[in-house]
């Protein structure tokens, strides 16, 4: 069996690798170290499908967390992460992954510590989730 894991040169990311590994799974790994910007619509067009994916990626606003302290650049950067990279996987995802399909999402750092930030957008309609729950089943 195959999966995705996006985020895996991270902490979580690369325990999710490591126990998928484990489960005997070959991996998919997406990560900005090896080149992969979730962030980037046309980056999804290259990926294909898998049994299981990982939407781990995800970037805090700012270096201490203070929502304050956050620049136009950073937020547009975490929006960008952790909001368009779901969207733009899953609406991926959905073409190339047979019905009965998982997609797994972790809420990013920000969710966790603003919950709510990203109001009018698609976060606000995931509510607070333990670290990993099954967010979308395709079917």
């Amino acid at each position: 069996m195959t999966a995705l894991v996006t985020g895996s040169a991270g902490g979580i990311g690369s325990a999710i690798v490591r126990k998928l590994v484990a489960e005997g799974f070959h991996v998919r790994e997406l990560d900005l170290t090896s080149g992969f910007d979730v962030s980037d619509p046309s980056a999804w067009e290259h990926v294909g499908s898998v049994d299981l994916a990982c939407l781990n990626a995800g970037v805090i606003t700012g270096d201490d967390g203070r929502l304050t302290d956050l620049t136009d650049d950073r937020y547009r950067r975490a929006l960008g992460v952790n909001v368009d990279g779901v969207v733009f996987g899953v609406r991926r995802l959905d073409r190339v992954m047979p019905r009965g399909s998982t997609i797994v999402y972790r809420m990013p750092s920000v969710w966790e510590r603003y919950r709510g930030l990203f109001i009018g957008s698609a976060t606000v309609v995931l509510v607070e989730i333990p670290e990993l729950q099954v967010l979308f089943s395709l079917g």
